[in-house]
C-alpha cells in the first residue's frame, strides 16, 4: 500500500494521523501494451476494485513515541472507495475524521483520469459521491457507524445546499479534498469540500463548499459556496479555521 497526503492532530498525549493510501503492488496491466502501468493501473483499480483505495489510521496514546496502525471504517457498501483523510479534535477530546467515500462513476478508459468523462452507465450516477465524517469518543478505539453524508451530491446531502448554490445529484461532484476544523470554544464542527473541476455530467464546477455540525457531527446544516460574487473562486481548494465563534476560509478567487 502506498500512503501520502497525511493530515495530523493532536490533544493532551494522543496523536492521531490519517492519509490516503492505494493498492501499490502494480498488478493492473495495460491491456494495450501488456505492460504494468501506474496510470492505468489507478484508472482500473478504481473502477473495479473495491479495496483498491483506503484510508489509514495511527494512533498514539503517549505522545508519538509509540502508533497502533489500523484503517478508518469509513467504507461502505454504496461508497467502496476512501481518499483524502482529514481529522481533528474537539474540546473535549472527541476525535473527528472525515474522507472522501464513492463509487468511481465512469467506463474506466486508458489514460483518462477517473471522473474526466461523461457518465457512460445508467447503474451508478445516484451513487454520487460525499465527504463524510465518523467520530470516537475514546480516543480512535472505536468509530461511529454508519458515516454521516457532510457535503456531497447524492441522498439527503443533495437537498441541504443553499438556494443557488446546489450541483449537479450524482456522479463525481463537490467533495474532493476536504478539510476541518473545530471550534474549541463552542465544540462546533466545520467541513469544506471541492468540486471537481469537470462534473460527471461534463460541466464545469470552480466552487468550495462549507457546512457545520453544532451535535458532535450527527448531522450537518446548510451548505454554503464559500466564495463572493465580487470573489468569485477561480479553482483549486479551499481551508478553513474556526476560533472563538468566528470562521475563516481561504480560497484562490478571481476580480470578475
Amino acid at each position: 500500500w502506498h500512503g501520502g497526503e497525511p493530515q495530523v492532530a493532536v490533544h493532551g498525549s494522543d496523536v492521531v494521523v490519517v492519509w490516503p493510501e492505494e493498492d501499490n503492488t502494480g498488478v493492473y496491466r495495460n491491456p494495450a501494451t501488456g505492460t504494468l502501468n501506474t496510470a492505468v493501473g489507478t484508472v482500473v483499480g478504481y473502477a473495479n476494485d473495491p479495496a483498491f483505495s483506503r484510508c489509514g489510521l495511527a494512533i498514539s496514546h503517549d505522545g508519538g513515541r509509540t502508533f497502533r496502525r489500523t484503517t478508518l471504517p469509513a467504507q461502505t457498501a454504496q461508497s467502496t472507495l476512501c481518499s483524502d483523510a482529514i481529522t481533528a479534535f474537539g474540546p473535549h477530546g472527541e476525535l473527528y475524521a472525515g474522507t472522501i467515500t464513492f463509487n468511481q462513476p465512469t467506463t474506466p478508459l486508458p489514460m483518462i483520469p477517473p471522473g474526466t468523462l461523461p457518465h457512460l452507465s445508467p447503474a451508478q450516477p445516484g451513487q454520487g459521491s460525499a465527504d463524510v465524517v465518523i467520530s470516537s469518543r475514546d480516543r480512535g478505539e472505536t468509530w461511529s457507524n454508519p458515516p454521516v453524508d457532510a457535503i456531497g451530491n447524492r441522498g439527503a446531502a443533495a437537498e441541504r445546499y443553499a438556494p443557488g448554490s446546489n450541483p449537479p445529484r450524482g456522479g463525481e461532484g463537490t467533495s474532493d479534498r476536504p478539510f476541518m476544523s473545530v471550534d474549541q470554544s463552542t465544540g462546533t464542527l466545520f467541513l469544506t469540500a471541492s468540486a471537481d473541476l469537470i462534473q460527471f455530467n461534463g460541466t464545469t464546477e470552480t466552487r468550495s463548499f462549507v457546512t457545520a455540525s453544532t451535535n458532535g457531527g450527527r448531522s450537518f446544516g446548510v451548505v454554503y459556496a464559500v466564495d463572493d460574487p465580487h470573489w468569485p473562486q477561480s479553482g483549486g481548494i479551499a481551508t478553513i479555521a474556526a476560533v472563538a465563534g468566528r470562521l475563516v476560509v481561504a480560497y484562490p478567487g478571481s476580480d470578475p
